[in-house]
């Protein structure tokens, strides 16, 4: 890991996404709520906005056997890749069908308020 000594940006004047910011706050969640994140996100998140599908996952690999795996095509054949068990934590961790993924955008994204999205986000 490396030490970051000064901002790359004055703060607010420019936006830069990365994952391990993501990790440190689901960490926070389970600090201040004292719950496993994945429980927090169905019960304050998914079961609110009604998503019924969403699931969230701490591990790429410990998807249900119901989420198939990847697939490449390597020399004229299609071969299922074994997913790998590193932490995701609260970056990319929630698995969704199309259904929960267009209430998510309608609620968050929409033009109109979801009745939940207040208490969600202020």
């Amino acid at each position: 890991m490396q030490r970051v000594t000064a901002l790359s940006s004055p703060p607010g004047s420019q936006i830069a996404y990365h994952n391990g910011n993501y990790m440190i706050l689901a960490d926070l969640v389970e600090h201040v709520s004292g719950e496993r994140f994945e429980s927090y996100l169905e019960g304050q998140v998914f079961r609110p906005l009604g998503l019924r599908s969403a699931i969230s996952v701490s591990h790429l690999n410990a998807a249900p056997a119901s989420v198939p795996p990847g697939y490449v095509f390597v020399l004229g054949h299609t071969l299922a890749v074994p997913t790998p068990g590193m932490f995701i934590g609260g970056a990319g961790s929630v698995i969704a069908n199309a259904d929960d993924l267009s209430a998510w955008i309608e609620a968050f994204a929409g033009g109109t308020r979801h009745p939940e999205r207040d208490k969600l986000l202020p």
